[in-house]
């Protein structure tokens, strides 16, 4: 018989998760309260005799629960739990519900990339920023919707769960995040998984159960799914591709599969070059960054000034399509310039470095070019364009995430305080009459006072340029291990493309909180 690692002695988090039906129950409880928020929303958008065009924006359920609430303590519960969001996600259990019994079939090869899921993510946010979704109780249940059909379909047609691994912009988020996070899953002895004949981790699990009852006798059959990924927890070098859906870890049986808490930004720095997950931090850094420009009216029309020359120039742009060339340029277009230049500039760098000597007989040839064309030539592993991208756009990623940090801290500030009144009146019309016509309540306040809040937003911009520096050390030391003057020119790069973000967000908050705010 294999030794079984339940033997071992495990962390509370981890016997939680092993509670039988827990994880499931949370997940279905997060899909009724999905449910919930579409009932008491889909026909809200107004209020009869008021004169505000979207008065049920922090009152009603579904705006506060799913923009405010719910995508800003997302962020937040990476710092403590990394991506264990897609753990209870209510979308991905369902989507594994109806993959277990659809039409097994195979996901296009074409579109196994993230395509699909830079487009939703764009889609979702501008929509967002330009047509007002999160405003609107009505229009956010439709956006719910939409979401909730796209998952049924997909998870009746294809196996494995394709929405959370190539179409879910906060899969693909917490994706990146997750990888400045502390928590991991972690095979406890490979020994066992080696020896493993079933693999159940990968291929589910099916039991069947035999009740009787006098002469009665009743058989069923539970079955349990592997990776929806389609992982091998034992060969997984890049943690963050793992979702954390905990399926393996419920189906293992010899309990060899655990989480637990780690340091130092393991899956930061990449062996091989991941142009897709590298274009989605580009374009999320562009996305968080108009945003958080926002209340620096002066940077942003700066930063924003080409894209305004240019419909001008052109001319004939409607309203709409005039904002979506704009969300284009501010959140696609320069950022991937401006991380595009970075890669450029190391390339050169690196290229700079090439050994030239003078060959006169075999002998004379150094060690470090034996494989390189006699008179001039590169070190082997010296990396290339799409390397260097990666890296310089995984450098960025704490400092991006520090910034997205603000944004939630600043709206649960002065938000969070409406949570109680959405169970007393969820569809939110009462509570804002309340509050704005009939004047029975105070409007809900902040939480920490702005004296205090500008140097803790200052601090955690701080924080993520640190861990920018951080990053970028470890990044060029795995990239550019053929030479260490290289690899601390590249370092150089990196830390002058962070610093000047960071100078970029510092400048935004001076203004907002410490000059404004005054």
């Amino acid at each position: 018989m294999m030794k079984i690692g339940a033997n071992k002695k495990e962390t509370l988090l981890n016997r939680l998760m092993r509670v039988p039906f827990l994880l499931s129950g949370i997940r279905m409880l997060s899909l009724a309260i999905l449910l919930v928020m579409v009932y008491y929303s889909y026909n809200y958008r107004g209020i009869n005799g008021v004169s505000v065009s979207d008065p049920l924006m922090y009152t009603n359920i579904a705006t506060f629960l799913f923009w405010v609430l719910w995508l800003m303590v997302v962020v937040l519960s990476v710092l403590l739990f990394g991506r264990m969001w897609c753990t209870i996600c209510p979308l991905g259990w369902l989507h594994g519900v109806f993959s277990m019994n659809c039409l097994k079939k195979d996901y296009p090869a074409g579109l196994k990339n993230n395509f699909l899921l830079i487009v939703f993510t764009f889609l979702v946010l501008f929509g967002a920023m330009s047509l007002n979704v999160h405003r609107f109780p009505d229009m956010t249940a439709k956006l719910i919707l939409i979401f909730l059909i796209i998952v049924i379909i997909l998870g009746s047609i294809f196996k494995k769960r394709v929405f959370c691994r190539y179409m879910c912009p906060i899969g693909g988020m917490l994706g990146l995040y997750s990888r400045t996070g502390p928590v991991e899953l972690y095979v406890k002895d490979n020994n066992i998984c080696g020896k493993c004949a079933n693999t159940q981790c990968i291929n589910g699990d099916t039991k069947w159960y035999k009740l009787t009852m006098k002469k009665a006798v009743l058989m069923y059959k539970t079955e349990k799914d592997g990776c929806p990924l389609g992982l091998v927890p034992n060969d997984l070098e890049d943690k963050s591709a793992c979702d954390l859906c905990m399926n393996c870890f419920e189906v293992c049986p010899y309990k060899n599969l655990n989480v637990r808490y780690r340091k130092g930004m393991p899956d930061i720095a990449v062996n091989r070059p991941q142009v897709g997950n590298a274009l989605f931090a580009v374009i999320l850094m562009g996305l968080v960054s108009i945003n958080f420009f926002k209340v620096f009216p002066k940077l942003r029309g700066g930063i924003m000034a080409p894209a305004d020359y240019l419909i001008a120039v052109i001319g004939g742009f409607t309203a709409p399509a005039a904002e979506l060339f704009k969300a284009i340029y501010g959140s696609v277009l320069l950022p991937l310039l401006f991380v595009g230049a970075i890669s450029y500039v190391t390339l050169l760098i690196t290229r700079a470095n090439i050994m030239t000597v003078d060959i006169s007989k075999e002998s004379d040839i150094p060690k470090e070019l034996a494989k390189v064309k006699k008179g001039a030539g590169a070190a082997p592993d010296k990396p290339g364009f799409a390397a260097l991208f990666t890296a310089a756009a995984f450098s960025l990623i704490p400092l991006i995430f520090s910034a997205h940090i603000v944004l939630a801290l600043v709206k649960l500030n002065t938000k969070l305080k409406y949570f109680p009144y959405i169970f007393m009146d969820p569809t939110g019309v009462k509570t804002y009459l309340s509050f704005n016509v009939f004047k029975n309540f105070e409007q809900p306040g902040v939480i920490i006072a702005l004296a205090q809040l500008k140097w803790i937003i200052t601090a955690v911009i701080a924080a993520g340029f640190a861990f920018s520096l951080i990053a970028a050390k470890k990044i060029t030391d795995t990239t550019m291990q053929s030479s260490a003057k290289i690899g601390k020119k590249g370092f150089a790069v990196f830390a002058a493309a962070a610093l000047i973000m960071a100078v970029l967000y510092l400048l935004t908050v001076y203004n907002w909180l410490f000059v404004m705010g005054m």
